[in-house]
């Protein structure tokens, strides 16, 4: 089973992914973003080879679903695949293939994409992108949201990993916090780095872009 969400916010320009899933270390394998670019997702007998390749043809202009539409028909085995997209300028694109993992599902809104495999709950899309899109606050905050309904009551079954990814200006990820097993709840878990994580990203990266300024945390 894996769940994701992929989000733009659109006052910061952040590119975004969270993930949940039963597999190890899933966000390495599944969860791709660029800076100014967009986010893509690629799970369900995944191929991490799509995720460069999407963000190259995003770069080079094509739309999300132009992506696809690419991917279709090239890609031999994209009947099993699950693919998302969201670009730097909010739109969506998302792709179940006839193939893909157990019962999935996908569900889309400005700026915001969810896809799943292997659920118990076949609402779980939809109520993660409402989860993301009523939320306030900053992007890390409104992803978190979305796991967090993802694992609520059971509707993702049963949940080993998780993950946190997002890119702002740099050529690197602002947030990029992992667990990649845990026998407890690994969104309860991400959340506690993310809550360490947060009052120090800044620090770590005028380390990176100014170093006179920087504060040691």
């Amino acid at each position: 089973m894996t769940c994701t969400i992929l989000a733009r916010c659109a006052e910061t320009g952040q590119l975004g992914i969270g993930l949940v899933s039963s597999m190890m270390a899933v966000t390495g394998r599944c969860a791709f973003v660029r800076a100014g670019v967009g986010a893509v997702v690629v799970q369900s007998m995944a191929d991490p080879r799509l995720g460069p390749a999407a963000l190259e043809l995003l770069q080079a202009g094509y739309r999300p679903v132009a992506v696809l539409r690419a991917f279709d028909r090239t890609e031999e085995a994209f009947e099993f695949r699950q693919v998302a997209l969201v670009s730097a300028r909010g739109d969506t694109a998302v792709h179940s293939g006839k193939r893909a993992a157990g019962v999935c599902g996908a569900a889309e809104a400005k700026d915001c994409a969810s896809l799943c495999n292997r659920m118990v709950d076949p609402r779980l899309p939809q109520l993660m992108v409402e989860a993301c899109v009523q939320s306030s606050g900053e992007l890390a905050g409104r992803l978190m949201a979305a796991l967090r309904v993802a694992t609520a009551g059971g509707g993702a079954g049963t949940v080993r990993a998780a993950g946190l990814l997002i890119a702002e200006h740099e050529p690197w990820p602002l947030v990029d916090l992992r667990i990649d097993w845990t026998e407890g709840d690994p969104v309860e878990e991400l959340d506690r780095l993310w809550g360490l994580w947060r009052p120090q990203m800044r620090d770590y990266l005028n380390r990176a872009l100014d170093p006179a300024i920087a504060i040691d945390p």
